[in-house]
């Protein structure tokens, strides 16, 4: 994108007639008081670190829910304005489990940022490979008792207490389909076996690892466990047989050990390649 910013006669940003990118010599204020014009919303933004130097900046933008349509719509931003992503947190969601790619230390202010009501626990390990991070977004005074089990690097065991007994939440970063990660595949499972028969939870209800694809070792390792320990896997249960959480920015695959060595992914912003999944669960109805 190439051009000069241009000013009305009030010395205010205003759309160019060629594309330009919002870079230093547009002050943050112009920003704003464009926004708050032609938006009617006074907004909160920040500016987003670049991985490498580039000819414009980028910002996050923090608005209320009924205006998305409002900010989404092109005709109100100038020429040249593009968006990289959106993340539509609802508020009506009591507990979030962010993996990978989504938490990472350069994100957890901008997630207290936008929910004011929740209060967040989290732990990385950036010391193997892909981080091993996790963070838990959890609505005020919606868990009670909460603790954190387990020592494991590759399983976060959250417990809570409601009024009818008690809770688990299992997030587990399985290791990739390999005969040499068989044994720490096994443990891992062994782990959370050992966690549920210690606590006595009444019932266990299991999101599997979309991405090991059924009819595969892991897969099939796993489905064999839920069906010894009685465990529902909801995925498999509920879920398209087509479903995929991650797909690959660089070559479009859908599993991270497919990934091309060749494959150039460059991201100018910090992003994640891993889609959300949304599970909603009716506590009053599990009977035990």
């Amino acid at each position: 994108m190439t051009g000069k910013a241009a000013s009305n006669v009030t010395g205010k940003f205003r759309a160019a007639d060629i594309k330009i990118p919002l870079n230093d010599r547009d002050k943050e204020t112009d920003i704003s008081e464009y926004i708050q014009r032609h938006a009617n919303e006074v907004v909160t933004f920040e500016r987003i670190g670049m991985k490498t130097e580039r000819p414009y900046n980028s910002y996050k933008l923090f608005v209320p829910e009924n205006k998305l349509n409002t900010f989404l719509d092109d005709n109100l931003w100038p020429e040249g304005i593009a968006f990289r992503r959106l993340i539509h947190f609802k508020k009506q969601i009591d507990n979030t489990i962010l993996n990978e790619n989504a938490a990472n230390n350069n994100g957890y202010k901008n997630y207290k940022h936008y929910c004011c009501n929740f209060q967040l626990n989290y732990a990385v390990d950036t010391s193997a490979g892909r981080r091993r991070s996790f963070v838990i977004v959890e609505k005020v005074g919606f868990l009670k008792g909460f603790s954190v089990v387990g020592n494991s690097d590759r399983i976060t065991a959250i417990k809570t207490k409601h009024a009818d007994g008690s809770l688990f939440v299992f997030s587990v970063y399985m290791p990739t389909v390999s005969g040499n990660n068989l044994i720490e595949f096994t443990a891992c499972l062994s782990e959370i076996i050992a966690i549920s028969e210690n606590s006595g939870t009444e019932s266990v209800y299991v999101v599997g690892d979309i991405n090991a694809h059924p009819g595969e070792r892991f897969a099939n390792g796993l489905s064999t466990v839920c069906v010894e320990q009685t465990w529902s896997c909801i995925d498999l249960e509920l879920l398209p047989a087509d479903t995929y959480m991650f797909k690959s920015t660089a070559n479009g695959a859908l599993r991270y050990e497919t990934l091309s060595n060749e494959g150039n992914c460059f991201d100018d912003v910090y992003s994640s390649d891993h889609i959300p999944l949304i599970i909603e669960c009716n506590i009053s109805l599990i009977i035990p």
